[in-house]
């Protein structure tokens, strides 16, 4: 097989895997199955080029997979999608907070040394002491 015919059926097993909702633990053997089918497809003596006229798009593809798969199994599947895309969205967004803080501090110093916002504050202590005077006497 030559490597444009392999990497046609890459590219339609990756499209097919884009519209799979399930971990790479479920998709490896569908996908794997699949590119077996397409190899032996084109070894047959097809054409690689038109492996979405033999299969079907990939999203037709993708969707009869998961119209193949247990209920449970697939609400599982999408539950720990929806988890895993909810923690990754929420680091995004305290790691985007946590720069624009930075750059606003950043910001804030430099207008303050630019500015003449800096005090220096002496203060001089001075000892006073009160001699003993006697009342009306000079």
């Amino acid at each position: 097989m030559s490597r444009k015919q392999n990497w046609y059926i890459g590219r339609y097993v990756r499209a097919v895997s884009g519209f799979l909702p399930c971990s790479g633990k479920v998709k490896k053997p569908l996908l794997d199955a699949l590119r077996a089918q397409a190899e032996e497809y084109i070894e047959g003596g097809g054409d690689a080029a038109a492996l979405e006229q033999r299969f079907g798009m990939p999203q037709q593809v993708a969707a009869a997979w998961v119209d193949e798969m247990d209920t449970s199994e697939l609400l599982a599947e999408l539950h720990i999608h929806r988890r895993i895309v909810m923690v990754v969205a929420l680091v995004l967004a305290a790691a985007l907070v946590i720069f624009t803080g930075v750059l606003v501090w950043q910001q804030y110093m430099i207008h303050k040394d630019l500015s003449g916002w800096n005090e220096e504050i002496i203060m001089a202590n001075e000892d006073w002491t009160m001699d003993d005077q006697q009342g009306g006497e000079s």
